[in-house]
């Protein structure tokens, strides 16, 4: 409880000091938390609290400028044992009044406010690894093409399996004559070293790299300035250093003692030297080989140049360097050739990986989902300037008793994704043990679908308060459940929900009706959503009447007043170590009303921190304040990123980026471009304030930037099929890993197809019985969804009184025929027949469900030790179900019985859960039969069951209950 009450105070969030009562003694033996102990003991004792540190190291030192009052409570010595006035000092504080604290009102506000103007540190993805590769330039070719064309290509097949997304930069033909010239070398190698921590591959040999010699190297020079200029203030410590020794020190030498004088480059100001160099070790993935002098021997004697030290100086320098590493006690190892490295590196990098993601530890769908969008709530909490107002607005509906959800409007980049992310990020930090659920629409491409957001609130109930049982998994059981699962949160302690761009779900089932979304919601539960306000979009204009149908409270989102444009711009520029003068200000502030929207504000301020001198900083303000919309501005950075970096190459990779489901990953775009990393790098680098990355993928920060993308290179929708097509080439071709395709080939391939209405291959890749396996786990609605319509596309050929005319059908029935010749286990065939079996029956293919299920039962049936599986109960079930929806009503009770019958004697964990169907099933066909005793007791049997393993108010007690009542 301390703990929690003292990590409360230090995340700047509210505390109700009421709940403190007695003494507070703040124990601790680390010097870190001297200064915030002394802070919380001036707070506590504003407060009217008395808190007494113990143990504390530096803490009088820490105490400054306290009064005297304070050092009365101090219980100190040095031996650290406690002075013997101990027992009359407490004695005094238990007997002395304490003052009722004043209630602080909104802490909201403070906190929205502190976490706005501190930044946030890189958002890392967890299942990402990118690798940075370090070493000489002109004799490591040879190791870095064994890299490129042997072993990352395998790593990629060996992540694929543990459904991790690999990548790596390599800067394989050396600096770029541009990155030189323009002083950027330094700098853009050691930002890669960073957004690669913590994973550092070094390959050295005798040569030291691009360092100060006696000769004079401007371009060096220069890169030095730059560096130090961009925040790496400490290369100037080492300016005979080579760029290979710098990437070094930057990546792993800096986090071991003795290495170096460590000033100025501490990654967490928050930490002291000994917290750093733990923490980093820990985290470190690092990796370091050392050629041996005999492999340069065996070379041409006019070859070996390039490998030999470039100077005795060198010499001595890359020695050095090697001692500082093996002096880090991380492992090295030296070897003969190229290919023996890459085997050895191959080895110790999966080995090392194999630890942090095991076979067996992929994370499921609703896993996936919930980090996607933990993943942009979290990056879009930055910059967000609160108007205390609409700060207010929240918190009261959150404390609220109105059970109607309080809807934000307006217009695009208006700030309404900052708003909720930093409402969502306040409330789980401020209140960690209640529930909160965000989900972004447009996170994912799940997200955009209405019914996902039913099944992430529903996942999320599930999650939080442990309810054993399933998520509904067709959709209209999703909607049919809903209220019930809301119910199950209310009456465990409720939840707020956020809905953030509800205006960019998909147009399904006409969901801007909103009859999807209840009016009243339970009593403890709290609902905010935002969408945008547009008077052109027809699906938005049909949701504000309905909201103004229901009666939500509505809240227009104003645009940035003078003050916040000023406010913004220092916040934001100040990340950078760059300011505004006032003429500048002056301009931004008179660009009203453009300015006044913060993501233009936002797109403006990037562009002069990467383009603008203090000499011409004037004309380039003015040059983009031309642009009068956001769409407009966003054509004007294109054509930057076209002079700078290449028009061809800007134009396809932001075209892939756009026409891809989910985006793409680092290695998917350069595979496909064709680039290296030096190639792609600085573009990238420039896209940084425009891409988020989720769960490795590249994909645009905001909608208006894919808006802007698709106006100005994707225009018509040939261009559109054309790079789709390139994307299908692609992942068709992507071998298969154990026989199975990877998530990435699911996620698009079969989405790609879809958009580009080529049915006869969508169906082809839908029926390999591979992806339709991980599509029947991840994906069931879109695969029906896959088969209508391509039955839609085909019903010319089709006899509807013919399921095997059915395309559907004989799709799976092929490969079922393929997967028969390659001898498969019983169980694997028959747990095969079953799924595809369920798939017949939910698509109304009813005899070749029953086909299907036959031969499955069969399989059961003639093999002992099948007979005790539970997979036998769950084919008599779907069988069952299969008959009650073709009313053969006696065969449902046949095959029921059957299934309740070996459930009485087994004792898997399903066992319940399978009854409970069972019995629903057989009491509705025993109705149907007019064998009213035996349906009633059987429902009442369910009712039972299903209360001891459901929580009340849950849709299967519902379902067990209705069936009673219908037998009643």
């Amino acid at each position: 409880s301390i703990k929690y009450i003292f990590y409360q105070w230090q995340c700047d969030v509210h505390i109700d000091w009421n709940q403190l009562k007695g003494l507070i003694f703040i124990v601790s033996d680390h010097s870190i938390h001297s200064e915030l102990c002394v802070k919380f003991l001036v707070q506590s004792q504003q407060q009217g609290k008395i808190s007494i540190p113990i143990g504390v190291p530096n803490f009088d030192s820490s105490l400054g400028k306290l009064e005297p009052l304070f050092k009365t409570s101090l219980l100190q010595s040095d031996d650290g044992s406690a002075p013997e006035s101990l027992i009359s000092i407490l004695q005094n504080i238990i007997n002395s009044p304490v003052k009722k604290p004043k209630k602080e009102y909104l802490p909201l506000e403070d906190y929205i406010v502190k976490t706005s103007q501190q930044g946030q540190k890189p958002i890392r993805d967890s299942r990402v690894v990118r690798l940075f590769v370090s070493s000489t330039f002109k004799d490591m070719n040879t190791e870095r093409n064994e890299l490129v064309k042997n072993i990352f290509p395998r790593l990629q097949t060996w992540c694929s399996e543990r459904d991790v997304i690999f990548s790596f930069v390599d800067l394989r033909w050396g600096i770029t004559e541009e990155m030189s010239t323009s002083g950027k070398a330094i700098s853009v190698c050691l930002r890669e070293v960073e957004e690669c921590y913590p994973y550092f591959l070094c390959i050295l040999g005798d040569r030291y790299g691009w360092h100060k010699t006696s000769e004079q190297d401007t371009s060096l020079d220069n890169s030095f300035a730059t560096a130090i200029k961009d925040g790496f203030t400490w290369v100037a410590d080492f300016p005979t250093a080579s760029v290979t020794e710098l990437e070094i020190m930057h990546g792993v030498l800096r986090f071991f003692p003795n290495n170096y004088s460590r000033k100025n480059w501490l990654p967490d100001a928050s930490l002291d030297e000994k917290d750093i160099v733990t923490k980093m070790q820990e985290e470190l993935q690092a990796f370091f080989y050392f050629r041996e002098a005999t492999y340069v021997d065996s070379l041409p004697k006019k070859k070996r140049s390039d490998y030999y030290s470039e100077s005795l100086v060198a010499k001595q320098s890359v020695n050095n360097l090697k001692a500082k590493i093996r002096s880090t006690g991380l492992p090295f190892s030296n070897y003969r050739d190229p290919e023996d490295f890459g085997n050895m590196f191959y080895k110790d990098f999966t080995y090392a990986l194999d630890k942090l993601f095991p076979l067996g530890s992929i994370p499921t769908s609703d896993e996936q989902e919930r980090l996607a969008h933990q993943k942009f709530g979290l990056s879009h909490c930055r910059m967000y300037i609160p108007n205390k107002i609409t700060v207010k607005q929240v918190h009261d509906h959150i404390n609220g008793k109105v059970t109607l959800p309080l809807v934000f409007g307006g217009p695009s980049g208006a700030g309404k994704s900052a708003l909720m992310s930093n409402v969502w990020d306040w409330y789980k930090r401020s209140n960690p043990f209640s529930l909160v659920v965000a989900h972004f629409v447009g996170a994912s491409e799940k997200s955009c679908l209405y019914y996902e957001v039913i099944r992430t609130i529903i996942s999320e109930i599930k999650r939080h308060y442990k309810i054993d049982a399933a998520v509904p998994k067709q959709k209209d059981d999703l909607l049919s459940n809903f209220m019930f699962w809301l119910r199950i949160a209310d009456q465990n302690g409720g939840m707020v929900i956020i809905i953030d761009g509800l205006d960019q779900l998909f147009d399904i089932d006409k969901c801007e009706d909103l009859e999807w979304l209840p009016i009243h919601f339970p009593s403890n539960v709290r609902v905010i959503i935002s969408l945008i306000q547009s008077d052109l979009d027809p699906r938005v204009k049909v949701m504000g009447r309905e909201m103004l149908m229901r009666n939500y409270p509505s809240i227009a989102l104003t645009p940035l007043s003078r003050n916040a444009i000023s406010e913004f711009a220092e916040t934001y520029l100040l990340q950078y170590s760059k300011t505004l003068s006032d003429p500048h200000i002056n301009l931004l502030v008179g660009g009203l009303p453009q300015t006044s929207n913060p993501l233009y504000l936002r797109t403006i301020l990037s562009e002069l921190c990467v383009v603008g001198t203090f000499e011409n900083l004037t004309t380039q303000l003015k040059h983009y304040l031309k642009a009068r919309t956001i769409i407009d501005l966003y054509k004007l950075v294109f054509h930057r990123f076209e002079v700078d970096y290449g028009a061809e190459l800007v134009r396809k990779a932001l075209s892939l980026i756009q026409v891809s489901r989910n985006g793409l990953s680092e290695y998917e775009l350069l595979d496909i471009l064709q680039i290296t990393s030096s190639e792609w790098i600085p573009l990238h680098s420039a896209l940084k304030e425009s891409v988020i990355l989720r769960s490795g993928l590249i994909n645009f920060f905001h909608k208006d930037l894919s808006k802007a993308v698709e106006l100005h290179y994707l225009s018509s929708d040939t261009d559109k099929a054309m790079y789709r097509d390139i994307l299908i080439d692609y992942f068709q071709n992507q071998p298969l890993v154990s026989s199975m395709p990877s998530r990435r080939q699911v996620d698009e391939l079969p989405w790609l197809l879809r958009q580009n209405k080529q049915w006869t291959k969508l169906s082809s890749v839908i029926s390999l019985l591979p992806y339709f396996k991980i599509m029947l786990i991840d994906y069931e609605f879109e695969l029906k969804e896959y088969w209508k319509l391509i039955e839609k596309h085909n019903n010319k050929n089709v006899d509807l009184t013919n399921d095997d005319s059915s395309l559907i059908v004989s799709s799976y029935k092929s490969a079922l025929n393929l997967f028969e010749a390659s001898n498969p286990s019983p169980k694997d065939l028959a747990t095969t027949y079953c799924a595809v079996a369920d798939l017949f029956r939910d698509m109304a293919k009813y005899t070749a469900a029953e086909e299907l299920y036959s031969r499955a039962f069969a399989i059961y049936e003639s093999t002992l030790e099948l007979k005790e599986d539970v997979g036998y109960a769950e084919v008599l079930n779907g069988i069952c179900s299969l008959f009650k929806k073709l009313s053969k009503y006696h065969q449902a009770v046949h095959y029921g019985e059957k299934a309740i019958n070996f459930l009485e004697n087994y004792e898997g964990e399903r066992k319940n859960e399978l009854l409970v169907d069972a019995l629903s099933s057989i009491s509705g066909a025993l109705a149907s039969l007019n064998r009213l005793e035996e349906s009633e007791r059987a429902a009442v049997r369910a009712t039972e069951l299903a209360s001891k393993i459901y929580p009340p108010s849950h849709p299967e007690i519902a379902t067990s209950l209705l069936c009673t009542e219908n037998s009643v």
